[in-house]
């Protein structure tokens, strides 16, 4: 008779996940990469000021599938987690119930309100190991970040997502001159990423004293598919966070290993 390997039907849907991740990376970098700057940069004088102004002209939309491929890597992740309860309380030869999941709450006060459905026919240690990892709200941010993320693409026909400035690259090289070394390129993070991006955004200023030759005033701008409209993350890069809790949550599911058996 085989052995049923419960772990690695687990991860099933992480591969899944990361799958997903993968082709979505590359569909990222052809929509930057592959036509026309999806968000092209304009300069212009401000006539009352007389400062340099780097603004946004005509943007692109977000490609239709976005948002329904990010809810399914979500979605998977997510999914995974609950196989991992149902697979703990067979490992225990017990019988799920139409509770069973994996607990993940806003806070610690619901977590452990909930906890006992959830886990009801799991091993105590199984229940401990749950515990441990804090799964809620100011415990264990990937967890919570994860549940809410996938919370709000359940309640909405498409996840909300857009695109964010994550910054501006400038050349020092002419204030501070290196010897041999033509020019030395910075890249500024700004202190908040503007998201959305919409056309007339103004990403970058040069103050009008600041202008003088050894100034970059043709600096160069990067842009990134962000979170849309949750909770968490918003406007945040969705790379690397989607890769980050794919690992998280497959580290979580591997750390159940024993348990499994």
């Amino acid at each position: 008779m085989m052995t049923v390997n419960r772990t690695e039907l687990v991860r099933r849907k992480i591969k899944r996940a990361k799958h997903h991740i993968e082709e979505f990376n590359g569909r990222i970098d052809q929509f930057f990469r592959g036509g026309p700057a999806p968000y092209p940069v304009v300069r212009e004088d401000d006539p009352k000021t007389g400062d340099l102004i780097f603004k946004l002209g005509k943007c692109a939309a977000i490609p239709e599938d976005f948002p329904t491929i990010i809810g399914d890597i979500l979605q998977n992740l997510r999914t995974a987690l609950d196989h991992l309860a149902w697979q703990l309380v067979l490992a225990h030869n017990c019988v799920p119930t139409g509770q069973t999941a994996f607990p993940i709450a806003e806070n610690f006060e619901k977590f452990e309100a909930m906890l006992k459905r959830k886990v009801e026919g799991m091993s105590q240690g199984a229940v401990d190991k749950i515990r441990a990892l804090k799964p809620y709200g100011g415990g264990n941010e990937d967890l919570w970040g994860l549940h809410e993320l996938n919370n709000t693409d359940k309640h909405r026909l498409l996840f909300v997502v857009g695109a964010a400035h994550t910054g501006v690259g400038v050349d020092v090289g002419k204030m501070f001159p290196i010897k041999n070394v033509p020019s030395l390129r910075i890249i500024l993070k700004p202190a908040d990423y503007a998201w959305p991006l919409r056309d007339g955004t103004e990403l970058f200023r040069i103050l009008k004293q600041a202008r003088e030759p050894n100034i970059d005033e043709n600096p160069s701008f990067t842009f990134q598919i962000a979170f849309g409209d949750a909770e968490v993350m918003e406007g945040e890069p969705m790379f690397p966070p989607l890769h980050h809790l794919a690992d998280s949550i497959d580290a979580i599911i591997l750390s159940f290993d024993a348990l499994l058996k």
